[in-house]
């Protein structure tokens, strides 16, 4: 016996996975199709080409975010070699370890947090002031989105890290110039969750999408 209703996981993954405004439109299509006797089969095989249309273009869209972040992370191993050895010879060091636990592990996760963030927001406004004014179109709303999604991201990230499991061989970043830093994998292994959190927020400051939908949540 055929099926009278698309199959359901498929119909939400095209209503919310790709990127886009016309997914509503798209989905009534598809809908029709299906009800004039396409196959589940069918249904499934133009949902996933949908997505990886609507996604490719969306790369695309964004092909100057994602040339910037790769230049940009360019400076994240020094910068990491540089923090470590500023956080080593730091004056808190000495009272923090000599906290009770949990708070020193606290503070020391506050600390070298901190110095990640400096990285991730000093290139996101690097990127997106210089952007806005060129384009005239300077938006404080824009500025805090961003930011606050790479909080979200880094946040999400630094739980995610505590639930896998440790390196069998933990690198001492402070034995690493800035310069030769560049050119070894274990230190760009360890920078990669903050490249990934400044494309985040990045991609979520530039977003048309997301900016529409801030734009419908005042209207409303």
């Amino acid at each position: 016996m055929r099926l009278i209703h698309p199959p359901p996981i498929a119909t939400w993954m095209l209503k919310h996975l790709p990127p886009g405004r016309q997914n509503e439109a798209l989905a009534g299509d598809l809908l029709e199709e299906f009800v004039h006797g396409r196959s589940a089969i069918w249904y499934w095989r133009q949902v996933m080409v949908a997505i990886v249309i609507r996604c490719y273009r969306d790369i695309l869209n964004h092909r100057t975010i994602l040339t910037y972040a790769a230049v940009w992370s360019i400076l994240a191993p020094s910068w990491f070699v540089i923090s470590d050895k500023m956080w080593a010879n730091s004056q808190l060091l000495g009272p923090i370890y000599r906290m009770d636990f949990p708070w020193s592990t606290i503070c020391d996760l506050i600390f070298v947090s901190g110095l990640s963030l400096v990285f991730i927001w000093t290139g996101l406004l690097l990127y997106l002031v210089p952007h806005m004014l060129a384009m005239r179109s300077f938006n404080i709303g824009r500025l805090g989105r961003g930011l606050s999604l790479t909080l979200l991201v880094w946040a999400a990230l630094l739980v995610l890290s505590f639930l896998l499991p440790p390196p069998m061989h933990s690198l001492d970043r402070r034995d690493f110039t800035p310069l030769n830093a560049i050119k070894n994998m274990q230190i760009w292994v360890g920078c990669l969750p903050a490249i990934l959190t400044l494309v985040c927020g990045l991609w979520g400051a530039t977003s048309r999408r997301m900016r529409a939908h801030s734009k419908f949540a005042i209207q409303s």
